[in-house]
């Protein structure tokens, strides 16, 4: 009866043991978990809000003009270096090029089409004399 009473006490001991460890291992690792989801669940936020009602514009997928081509590269490079010259887009435009504002994509795409039209840029363009 002694024998299989300190067996229960230790069987106890070993699973407050265990309980302890693992309440310790969740006191340490959930409050991070629960930010890092915290942190997520607001960036899924941000992005749902700069997109909702957004959708691919129906060129996409198909041929895109010379114009059209020029406007998203115009795009991309320059919400990939508006950073590294301290500058922050709006948050209706610094999204991928399927997803800019049919306003702002249409006057993208017309200013590409008119300096395609121009031809070539002279080395003198800067010069006010030009106008």
């Amino acid at each position: 009866m002694r024998a299989s009473r300190n067996l229960r006490l230790r069987a106890q001991g070993v699973r407050m043991v265990e309980r302890h460890v693992l309440g310790l291992m969740v006191d340490d690792v959930l409050p991070s978990l629960v930010r890092s989801m915290s942190n997520m669940n607001a960036t899924l936020r941000s992005i749902e809000a700069r997109t909702s009602g957004a959708r691919p514009h129906p060129r996409e997928g198909s041929s895109m003009t010379e114009a059209e081509a020029l406007a998203r590269r115009f795009h991309e490079a320059y919400e990939r270096l508006a950073p590294e010259f301290g500058y922050k887009t709006r948050d209706a435009s610094a999204v991928p090029w399927e997803f800019v504002p049919d306003a702002n994509r249409s006057l993208m795409i017309a200013v590409a089409a008119e300096i395609l039209d121009q031809g070539p840029v002279p080395e003198n363009s800067g010069n006010e004399d030009d106008r």
